[in-house]
């Protein structure tokens, strides 16, 4: 296998990681096996000081958390973050247009198959077989799509849950933003990408839409065809959903999120684990205690926690999650002094919604965002802003 065959092999591998298929092999093995084979016999990395430096501090702070809390977890994400974040180098300097071109069109099938899916489930169609996700629930596959549960349709495409694959349906239009792509079809995807049903994707897509339309500089007959199209589709598109069972459905889960006492909406559990930090200032810098480290199965269930921007402090403190948050001020930071494109808004807000940086899949598309955003700043190579030879 070439370098360039194994360094794409491995990136789409792991953008489609957070899959039912994937789930039933054991994919952070296979990449560990794969990516240490790759650079001993094949990808002969060549890391300039900046990179040595980056990944030295990263690693002492990882060790440090690890003696606090006693346990080796932290470690083993820390190199698997650091793994992807080479991967990322190699990819960016590589050819992240070829990358994203092909991911473009396999997500246009994948939501095409979406709808496909949507439509076979609403005339009675039954799931043709299922898989078991890594939270051990069912994913049914409708036809052409996977779906969680039975009751309700909310595709979700190869992957284990709706708003995942809304989630990297819209990082792939930012990354399209970033490499000048066309935003007439990076608009189609997230329409189409409606049919999850997230309502993160409603904000990503309304956050989108006021940049696109701002980017309109002669409002001609063609701008304003397009205009007509996208809202007609969305009128649509909501009266198809308001007048159906899927009302009730989106309906009962706002409103748990909002009004619920007892929910464990992102706002409340960020509020519990605020409260946790402020009892001792040194798990700011350590994590909450020795379970969270080790990311037991239904520690953050169990304690409320839910996923929010401090979730990652709960894995092993400043300590173990800095690199997210340096990447959240950067994002910001590139906001207002470098490309006031307010897709980057959105981006922001899927982020804090999914803070999942270390965790393999998540962590490489996160990582590849960040090296495209450096790559693009004054329209630099990356291997020039990071001082990196590939």
């Amino acid at each position: 296998m070439t370098r360039r065959a194994l360094i794409l092999f491995l990136s789409f591998l792991l953008f489609f990681g957070a899959s039912p298929i994937i789930n039933a092999l054991p994919i952070k093995t296979i990449f560990v096996i794969i990516f240490i084979s790759g650079i001993i016999f094949n990808l002969k990395p060549n890391l300039k000081k900046k990179i040595i430096v980056f990944s030295l501090i990263y690693l002492f702070s990882i060790i440090f958390t690890c003696i606090f809390n006693q346990t080796i977890v932290p470690l083993y994400f820390g190199l698997s973050y650091l793994f992807v974040l080479y991967l990322s180098f190699e990819l960016v300097s590589l050819d992240p247009n070829y990358f994203v071109n092909k991911l473009t069109t396999i997500f246009k099938i994948l939501l095409l198959f979406a709808v496909l899916a949507f439509i076979y489930f609403n005339i009675g169609g039954p799931p043709l077989f299922s898989l078991k996700n890594a939270d051990n629930r069912l994913a049914y596959f409708y036809l052409s799509s996977f779906n969680t549960g039975n009751e309700t349709i909310r595709p979700t495409g190869i992957y284990d849950e709706p708003g995942a694959f809304s989630f990297f349906i819209c990082l792939l239009v930012v990354y399209r933003d970033i490499l000048n792509k066309s935003k007439d079809s990076s608009l189609m995807i997230l329409i189409l990408g409606f049919v999850t049903q997230s309502l993160t994707h409603i904000i990503f897509f309304c956050i989108y839409l006021f940049n696109y339309l701002t980017l309109l500089k002669n409002f001609n007959f063609k701008s304003l065809t397009k205009f007509i199209f996208v809202f007609s589709f969305i009128f649509i598109s909501s009266f198809i959903i308001l007048t159906s069972s899927y009302s009730e459905y989106t309906q009962n889960r706002t409103e748990k999120y909002i009004n619920d006492p007892n929910s464990t909406g992102r706002i409340l559990s960020m509020t519990l684990i605020y409260e946790e930090l402020l009892q001792d200032h040194r798990k700011i810098i350590f994590g909450l205690d020795k379970k969270g480290a080790e990311r037991e199965l239904r520690y953050l269930e169990d304690n409320d926690f839910g996923e929010n921007v401090l979730t990652p402090i709960v894995y092993g403190g400043l300590l173990a999650s800095w690199p997210y948050y340096l990447f959240l001020l950067y994002l910001i930071y590139h906001f207002i002094f470098i490309n006031r494109n307010i897709s980057l808004i959105g981006c922001l807000v899927l982020l804090v919604q999914r803070p999942y940086f270390l965790e393999l899949p998540y962590s490489f598309p996160m990582a590849f965002l960040g090296l495209l955003l450096l790559s693009s700043s004054g329209s630099r190579n990356i291997t020039t802003v990071l001082n990196y030879k590939a």
